[in-house]
Protein backbone atom coordinates (compact mmCIF):
# COMPACT_ATOMS: atom_id res chain seq x y z
CA UNK A 1 0.00 0.00 0.00
CA UNK A 2 1.51 3.29 -1.08
CA UNK A 3 1.08 6.06 1.51
CA UNK A 4 1.59 9.85 1.51
CA UNK A 5 0.55 12.60 3.88
CA UNK A 6 -2.19 14.95 2.67
CA UNK A 7 -2.59 18.39 4.30
CA UNK A 8 -5.83 18.10 6.23
CA UNK A 9 -6.37 18.97 9.91
CA UNK A 10 -5.73 15.35 10.79
CA UNK A 11 -3.69 13.22 8.39
CA UNK A 12 -5.23 11.33 5.49
CA UNK A 13 -3.43 8.41 3.90
CA UNK A 14 -3.31 7.56 0.19
CA UNK A 15 -4.27 3.98 -0.60
CA UNK A 16 -4.22 1.94 -3.80
CA UNK A 17 -7.36 1.42 -5.89
CA UNK A 18 -7.14 -2.29 -5.20
CA UNK A 19 -8.56 -1.81 -1.70
CA UNK A 20 -12.21 -1.31 -2.69
CA UNK A 21 -13.40 -4.76 -1.67
CA UNK A 22 -16.59 -5.40 0.33
CA UNK A 23 -16.83 -4.51 4.01
CA UNK A 24 -17.93 -6.17 7.23
CA UNK A 25 -20.90 -4.69 9.04
CA UNK A 26 -20.34 -2.72 12.22
CA UNK A 27 -21.15 -4.73 15.37
CA UNK A 28 -24.25 -2.79 16.43
CA UNK A 29 -27.61 -3.87 17.75
CA UNK A 30 -29.13 -1.01 15.73
CA UNK A 31 -27.64 -1.94 12.37
CA UNK A 32 -30.68 -3.92 11.20
CA UNK A 33 -33.20 -1.24 12.18
CA UNK A 34 -31.83 1.58 10.02
CA UNK A 35 -31.70 1.84 6.23
CA UNK A 36 -28.30 1.26 4.65
CA UNK A 37 -26.90 3.01 1.66
CA UNK A 38 -27.16 1.31 -1.70
CA UNK A 39 -25.23 2.17 -4.82
CA UNK A 40 -21.69 1.32 -5.82
CA UNK A 41 -21.38 -0.69 -2.63
CA UNK A 42 -23.73 -3.51 -1.69
CA UNK A 43 -22.68 -4.05 1.90
CA UNK A 44 -22.72 -0.60 3.51
CA UNK A 45 -24.21 -1.30 6.94
CA UNK A 46 -21.20 0.30 8.65
CA UNK A 47 -22.38 3.79 7.70
CA UNK A 48 -26.01 3.61 8.73
CA UNK A 49 -27.89 6.82 9.55
CA UNK A 50 -26.94 6.75 13.24
CA UNK A 51 -23.24 6.43 12.51
CA UNK A 52 -23.31 9.21 9.91
CA UNK A 53 -25.05 11.48 12.42
CA UNK A 54 -22.60 10.65 15.22
CA UNK A 55 -19.59 11.35 12.99
CA UNK A 56 -21.07 14.54 11.56
CA UNK A 57 -21.74 13.93 7.87
CA UNK A 58 -24.43 12.72 5.46
CA UNK A 59 -24.26 10.54 2.34
CA UNK A 60 -26.49 10.24 -0.69
CA UNK A 61 -26.39 8.69 -4.15
CA UNK A 62 -25.00 11.07 -6.77
CA UNK A 63 -26.16 11.51 -10.36
CA UNK A 64 -23.74 8.78 -11.42
CA UNK A 65 -25.26 6.36 -8.90
CA UNK A 66 -22.18 6.46 -6.66
CA UNK A 67 -22.39 7.23 -2.95
CA UNK A 68 -20.99 10.65 -2.05
CA UNK A 69 -20.84 12.95 0.96
CA UNK A 70 -23.58 15.58 0.79
CA UNK A 71 -23.02 17.45 4.07
CA UNK A 72 -20.31 17.88 6.75
CA UNK A 73 -21.16 19.61 10.04
CA UNK A 74 -18.69 22.07 11.53
CA UNK A 75 -16.95 21.00 14.73
CA UNK A 76 -17.50 17.26 14.25
CA UNK A 77 -15.21 14.27 13.86
CA UNK A 78 -15.79 14.25 10.10
CA UNK A 79 -14.99 17.97 9.87
CA UNK A 80 -11.74 17.68 11.81
CA UNK A 81 -10.60 14.68 9.79
CA UNK A 82 -11.01 16.57 6.52
CA UNK A 83 -14.04 14.95 4.87
CA UNK A 84 -15.56 17.24 2.26
CA UNK A 85 -18.85 17.57 0.41
CA UNK A 86 -18.54 15.77 -2.92
CA UNK A 87 -16.14 13.05 -1.73
CA UNK A 88 -17.20 9.68 -3.19
CA UNK A 89 -17.37 6.96 -0.57
CA UNK A 90 -15.66 3.72 -1.63
CA UNK A 91 -15.59 1.65 1.54
CA UNK A 92 -16.06 1.73 5.31
CA UNK A 93 -14.63 -0.71 7.84
CA UNK A 94 -14.53 -0.90 11.62
CA UNK A 95 -11.17 -0.82 13.42
CA UNK A 96 -11.81 -0.98 17.16
CA UNK A 97 -13.16 2.43 18.23
CA UNK A 98 -12.46 3.90 14.78
CA UNK A 99 -14.16 3.74 11.41
CA UNK A 100 -11.97 3.71 8.31
CA UNK A 101 -13.66 5.45 5.37
CA UNK A 102 -12.18 5.14 1.89
CA UNK A 103 -13.00 8.02 -0.45
CA UNK A 104 -12.33 9.15 -3.99
CA UNK A 105 -11.58 12.85 -4.42
CA UNK A 106 -10.93 14.09 -7.95
CA UNK A 107 -9.57 10.72 -8.98
CA UNK A 108 -7.26 10.26 -5.97
CA UNK A 109 -8.07 7.64 -3.31
CA UNK A 110 -7.76 8.36 0.42
CA UNK A 111 -8.68 6.80 3.74
CA UNK A 112 -9.94 8.84 6.70
CA UNK A 113 -9.73 7.40 10.22
CA UNK A 114 -12.60 8.69 12.41
CA UNK A 115 -13.12 7.83 16.06
CA UNK A 116 -16.67 6.69 16.81
CA UNK A 117 -18.00 6.73 20.37
CA UNK A 118 -21.62 5.87 19.63
CA UNK A 119 -24.77 7.82 20.37
CA UNK A 120 -25.43 8.43 24.04
CA UNK A 121 -22.33 6.53 25.08
CA UNK A 122 -20.67 7.46 28.38
CA UNK A 123 -17.37 8.53 26.89
CA UNK A 124 -14.30 7.81 28.96
CA UNK A 125 -11.67 7.69 26.21
CA UNK A 126 -9.96 10.91 25.12
CA UNK A 127 -8.91 11.87 21.63
CA UNK A 128 -5.21 12.10 20.84
CA UNK A 129 -4.17 15.71 20.23
CA UNK A 130 -2.18 15.83 16.97
CA UNK A 131 1.35 17.16 17.25
CA UNK A 132 0.48 19.69 14.57
CA UNK A 133 -1.76 21.49 17.03
CA UNK A 134 0.27 20.88 20.19
CA UNK A 135 -0.83 23.31 22.90
CA UNK A 136 0.94 25.84 25.07
CA UNK A 137 1.76 25.11 28.71
CA UNK A 138 0.29 27.85 30.86
CA UNK A 139 2.18 29.49 33.69
CA UNK A 140 0.26 30.48 36.81
CA UNK A 141 2.46 33.56 37.19
CA UNK A 142 2.01 34.72 33.59
CA UNK A 143 -1.55 35.92 33.91
CA UNK A 144 -1.61 38.71 31.33
CA UNK A 145 -1.71 38.17 27.58
CA UNK A 146 -1.02 40.69 24.85
CA UNK A 147 -2.38 40.07 21.37
CA UNK A 148 0.91 40.74 19.61
CA UNK A 149 -0.52 40.55 16.09
CA UNK A 150 -3.15 43.16 16.93
CA UNK A 151 -1.23 45.12 19.58
CA UNK A 152 -4.11 44.67 22.03
CA UNK A 153 -3.60 44.66 25.78
CA UNK A 154 -5.90 42.27 27.69
CA UNK A 155 -4.77 43.33 31.16
CA UNK A 156 -7.45 43.65 33.84
CA UNK A 157 -8.52 46.74 35.75
CA UNK A 158 -8.14 45.55 39.35
CA UNK A 159 -10.75 48.02 40.65
CA UNK A 160 -13.43 47.40 38.05
CA UNK A 161 -13.23 43.60 38.29
CA UNK A 162 -14.46 43.82 41.89
CA UNK A 163 -17.99 44.06 40.47
CA UNK A 164 -17.83 40.35 39.63
CA UNK A 165 -17.52 39.51 43.33
CA UNK A 166 -21.17 40.57 43.70
CA UNK A 167 -22.04 37.18 42.19
CA UNK A 168 -21.59 33.48 42.68
CA UNK A 169 -19.50 33.14 39.54
CA UNK A 170 -19.21 29.83 37.68
CA UNK A 171 -17.49 29.20 34.36
CA UNK A 172 -18.68 26.46 31.98
CA UNK A 173 -15.81 25.91 29.54
CA UNK A 174 -16.03 24.17 26.16
CA UNK A 175 -13.39 21.43 25.89
CA UNK A 176 -14.46 19.86 22.59
CA UNK A 177 -12.12 19.01 19.72
CA UNK A 178 -12.71 22.32 17.95
CA UNK A 179 -11.18 24.24 20.88
CA UNK A 180 -7.77 23.15 19.57
CA UNK A 181 -8.07 25.53 16.59
CA UNK A 182 -5.32 28.15 16.65
CA UNK A 183 -7.19 31.28 15.59
CA UNK A 184 -6.87 33.45 18.72
CA UNK A 185 -4.62 36.46 19.41
CA UNK A 186 -0.98 35.62 19.92
CA UNK A 187 -1.32 32.50 17.75
CA UNK A 188 -2.82 30.54 20.66
CA UNK A 189 -5.49 27.88 20.42
CA UNK A 190 -8.98 28.77 21.60
CA UNK A 191 -8.48 26.63 24.69
CA UNK A 192 -5.11 28.12 25.67
CA UNK A 193 -6.18 31.71 25.02
CA UNK A 194 -9.22 31.24 27.25
CA UNK A 195 -7.04 29.47 29.81
CA UNK A 196 -4.67 32.40 30.15
CA UNK A 197 -7.54 34.83 30.56
CA UNK A 198 -9.59 32.65 32.92
CA UNK A 199 -6.48 32.43 35.12
CA UNK A 200 -6.12 36.22 34.96
CA UNK A 201 -9.73 36.65 36.07
CA UNK A 202 -9.31 34.21 38.97
CA UNK A 203 -6.09 35.89 40.12
CA UNK A 204 -7.56 39.40 39.91
CA UNK A 205 -10.64 38.27 41.88
CA UNK A 206 -8.66 36.44 44.55
CA UNK A 207 -8.62 39.40 47.02
CA UNK A 208 -12.42 39.62 46.79
CA UNK A 209 -13.26 35.92 46.35
CA UNK A 210 -10.55 34.05 48.32
CA UNK A 211 -12.54 30.81 48.14
CA UNK A 212 -11.87 30.56 44.38
CA UNK A 213 -14.06 30.07 41.33
CA UNK A 214 -16.00 27.09 40.00
CA UNK A 215 -14.76 25.83 36.62
CA UNK A 216 -16.74 23.22 34.65
CA UNK A 217 -15.07 21.94 31.46
CA UNK A 218 -17.40 19.98 29.17
CA UNK A 219 -17.52 18.06 25.89
CA UNK A 220 -19.34 14.71 25.77
CA UNK A 221 -19.51 14.89 29.58
CA UNK A 222 -18.41 17.41 32.19
CA UNK A 223 -16.23 17.80 35.29
CA UNK A 224 -16.69 20.20 38.21
CA UNK A 225 -13.75 21.95 39.86
CA UNK A 226 -15.38 23.74 42.80
CA UNK A 227 -13.62 26.61 44.57
CA UNK A 228 -10.63 26.34 42.26
CA UNK A 229 -7.62 28.58 42.94
CA UNK A 230 -5.74 30.28 40.07
CA UNK A 231 -3.11 27.54 40.29
CA UNK A 232 -5.75 24.82 40.04
CA UNK A 233 -7.36 26.58 37.07
CA UNK A 234 -3.98 26.55 35.33
CA UNK A 235 -3.74 22.81 35.97
CA UNK A 236 -7.17 22.28 34.38
CA UNK A 237 -6.20 24.23 31.26
CA UNK A 238 -2.88 22.43 30.99
CA UNK A 239 -4.81 19.17 30.57
CA UNK A 240 -5.42 19.03 26.81
CA UNK A 241 -7.76 16.03 26.85
CA UNK A 242 -10.11 17.09 24.06
CA UNK A 243 -12.85 14.77 22.83
CA UNK A 244 -15.75 14.96 20.42
CA UNK A 245 -19.03 16.44 21.62
CA UNK A 246 -20.45 19.77 22.79
CA UNK A 247 -23.11 18.54 25.21
CA UNK A 248 -23.86 21.78 27.04
CA UNK A 249 -27.33 21.06 28.37
CA UNK A 250 -26.22 18.72 31.16
CA UNK A 251 -23.71 21.06 32.86
CA UNK A 252 -26.07 24.01 32.25
CA UNK A 253 -28.89 22.15 34.02
CA UNK A 254 -26.54 20.98 36.78
CA UNK A 255 -25.45 24.52 37.68
CA UNK A 256 -28.93 26.04 37.51
CA UNK A 257 -30.60 23.24 39.52
CA UNK A 258 -27.89 23.34 42.18
CA UNK A 259 -28.23 27.11 42.50
CA UNK A 260 -32.00 26.98 43.05
CA UNK A 261 -31.70 24.05 45.46
CA UNK A 262 -29.18 25.86 47.67
CA UNK A 263 -30.36 29.46 47.25
CA UNK A 264 -31.41 31.32 50.39
CA UNK A 265 -32.69 34.91 50.84
CA UNK A 266 -29.74 37.30 50.82
CA UNK A 267 -27.47 35.02 48.80
CA UNK A 268 -25.50 36.45 45.93
CA UNK A 269 -27.05 36.11 42.47
CA UNK A 270 -25.57 33.61 40.01
CA UNK A 271 -23.23 34.73 37.24
CA UNK A 272 -22.91 31.85 34.79
CA UNK A 273 -20.23 32.36 32.14
CA UNK A 274 -20.38 29.91 29.22
CA UNK A 275 -17.28 29.95 27.01
CA UNK A 276 -17.84 28.00 23.79
CA UNK A 277 -17.00 28.20 20.10
CA UNK A 278 -20.40 27.40 18.66
CA UNK A 279 -23.70 25.60 18.81
CA UNK A 280 -24.14 22.65 21.22
CA UNK A 281 -23.95 19.24 19.55
CA UNK A 282 -25.40 16.70 18.82
CA UNK A 283 -29.10 17.22 18.14
CA UNK A 284 -31.29 17.88 20.14
CA UNK A 285 -28.78 19.77 22.34
CA UNK A 286 -29.40 23.25 20.87
CA UNK A 287 -33.14 23.17 21.56
CA UNK A 288 -32.66 21.50 24.95
CA UNK A 289 -30.27 24.27 26.06
CA UNK A 290 -32.68 26.93 24.88
CA UNK A 291 -35.56 25.34 26.78
CA UNK A 292 -33.41 24.96 29.92
CA UNK A 293 -32.69 28.69 29.89
CA UNK A 294 -36.36 29.52 29.37
CA UNK A 295 -37.26 27.20 32.24
CA UNK A 296 -34.63 28.81 34.48
CA UNK A 297 -36.13 32.24 33.83
CA UNK A 298 -39.52 30.97 35.00
CA UNK A 299 -37.96 29.91 38.31
CA UNK A 300 -36.31 33.31 38.92
CA UNK A 301 -37.87 35.58 41.55
CA UNK A 302 -36.44 38.73 39.92
CA UNK A 303 -34.52 39.68 36.78
CA UNK A 304 -31.17 40.00 38.61
CA UNK A 305 -31.17 36.61 40.29
CA UNK A 306 -29.25 34.95 37.44
CA UNK A 307 -27.11 36.39 34.65
CA UNK A 308 -25.85 34.11 31.87
CA UNK A 309 -23.08 35.41 29.63
CA UNK A 310 -22.05 33.44 26.54
CA UNK A 311 -18.51 34.11 25.29
CA UNK A 312 -18.32 32.97 21.65
CA UNK A 313 -14.79 31.85 20.73
CA UNK A 314 -13.54 31.35 17.15
CA UNK A 315 -14.45 33.06 13.92
CA UNK A 316 -15.22 30.28 11.45
CA UNK A 317 -18.62 29.06 12.68
CA UNK A 318 -21.27 31.56 11.60
CA UNK A 319 -24.06 29.12 12.40
CA UNK A 320 -22.85 28.68 15.97
CA UNK A 321 -22.38 32.43 16.35
CA UNK A 322 -25.93 33.04 15.14
CA UNK A 323 -27.29 30.49 17.63
CA UNK A 324 -25.58 32.19 20.59
CA UNK A 325 -26.61 35.68 19.46
CA UNK A 326 -30.21 34.44 19.15
CA UNK A 327 -30.12 33.34 22.79
CA UNK A 328 -29.30 36.96 23.63
CA UNK A 329 -31.86 38.65 21.39
CA UNK A 330 -34.67 36.12 20.98
CA UNK A 331 -35.10 34.26 24.27
CA UNK A 332 -37.92 36.43 25.65
CA UNK A 333 -39.88 36.08 22.41
CA UNK A 334 -39.40 32.30 22.75
CA UNK A 335 -40.98 32.32 26.24
CA UNK A 336 -38.32 33.46 28.73
CA UNK A 337 -39.56 35.56 31.66
CA UNK A 338 -36.53 37.88 31.68
CA UNK A 339 -33.80 38.92 29.20
CA UNK A 340 -31.08 37.49 31.45
CA UNK A 341 -28.88 35.93 28.73
CA UNK A 342 -26.18 37.99 27.01
CA UNK A 343 -23.71 37.04 24.26
CA UNK A 344 -20.33 38.55 23.42
CA UNK A 345 -18.97 37.61 19.99
CA UNK A 346 -15.45 36.63 19.05
CA UNK A 347 -14.96 39.94 17.23
CA UNK A 348 -15.62 41.79 20.49
CA UNK A 349 -13.53 39.45 22.61
CA UNK A 350 -10.43 39.76 20.42
CA UNK A 351 -10.56 43.52 20.91
CA UNK A 352 -11.05 43.69 24.68
CA UNK A 353 -10.55 40.19 26.12
CA UNK A 354 -12.79 38.00 28.28
CA UNK A 355 -12.43 39.92 31.53
CA UNK A 356 -13.22 43.33 30.06
CA UNK A 357 -16.19 41.91 28.11
CA UNK A 358 -17.54 40.30 31.26
CA UNK A 359 -17.10 43.46 33.35
CA UNK A 360 -18.82 45.59 30.70
CA UNK A 361 -21.74 43.17 30.46
CA UNK A 362 -22.27 43.09 34.22
CA UNK A 363 -21.96 46.87 34.48
CA UNK A 364 -24.63 47.28 31.80
CA UNK A 365 -27.10 44.57 32.76
CA UNK A 366 -26.26 43.18 36.18
CA UNK A 367 -26.05 43.91 39.88
CA UNK A 368 -23.66 46.77 40.63
CA UNK A 369 -24.17 47.02 44.39
CA UNK A 370 -21.68 45.86 47.05
CA UNK A 371 -21.78 42.12 47.84
CA UNK A 372 -24.51 41.11 50.33
CA UNK A 373 -23.44 41.33 53.98
CA UNK A 374 -23.98 38.64 56.59
CA UNK A 375 -27.02 40.63 57.77
CA UNK A 376 -29.94 39.13 55.86
CA UNK A 377 -32.20 42.19 56.22
CA UNK A 378 -29.51 44.49 54.80
CA UNK A 379 -28.90 42.07 51.98
CA UNK A 380 -32.58 42.13 51.08
CA UNK A 381 -32.54 45.92 51.03
CA UNK A 382 -29.43 46.01 48.84
CA UNK A 383 -30.92 43.53 46.42
CA UNK A 384 -34.19 45.41 46.02
CA UNK A 385 -32.75 48.42 44.16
Amino acid sequence: MKMAVVSFLIAFFIISEGCSDCFASAPSSKSTSHPVLKGEIDTFAVLNEDVQHDLGFKCKAGADGKIQISDVRLGTEAYYNGLQVGDKVLKATVDGTHIMIGIDRNGATYTARLRHYGAGQDIKLVAQVPKAVASTTLDANAVNLTGAAQNVDFSIDAKRIKILSNYQMQIIMDRSLSMQAKDCPGGLSRWDWCGVQATSIAKALEPYVPSGLTLIPFNAGFDVFDKASPKQIVEVFNDHSFILGTRLCEPLTFVIDKYFEQHKPGDKPLLLVVITDGEPWPVPEPEQCKQELISASQRMSDKEQIAVVFMQIGGNDQHGRDYLVDLDTGLVAAGAKYPFVHTRTFEELTQIGLAQALIETVEKYGVSLPPPSSNVSKAKTAGSK
